[in-house]
């Protein structure tokens, strides 16, 4: 069954290092066989105010295990702290 990432990111601080992270998370997720089905800013919001100027990813991997690989792989956790200090983020694990 497949699962699904959903993060909503809200970029306070954009540096070079965030630029890194977010290339390199998305050569991670690809090598490790998921996708993105959204990667960016919103085109048009049509209800309410909350993900006014926020960034949205829904990524895909093929099993829950191969998602939690990701979260868990040394390469992953190798580049995450490129992020501190950039936003908030909020992300949640779903089966598909």
């Amino acid at each position: 069954m497949a699962a699904y990432q959903v993060a909503i990111c809200h970029i306070t601080n954009p540096t070079p290092e965030m630029k890194t992270y977010a290339a390199t998370s998305a050569e991670i997720v690809a090598n490790m066989g998921g996708s993105y089905l959204v990667r960016g800013p919103a085109a048009e919001i049509k209800e309410g105010d909350f993900l006014k100027g926020k960034v949205v990813l829904i990524t895909s991997f093929p099993t829950m295990d191969q998602m939690k690989a990701f979260w868990a792989s040394e390469e992953y956790n190798a580049i995450k702290h490129l992020r501190d200090g950039t936003g908030t983020y909020d992300v949640a694990i779903y089966e598909g």
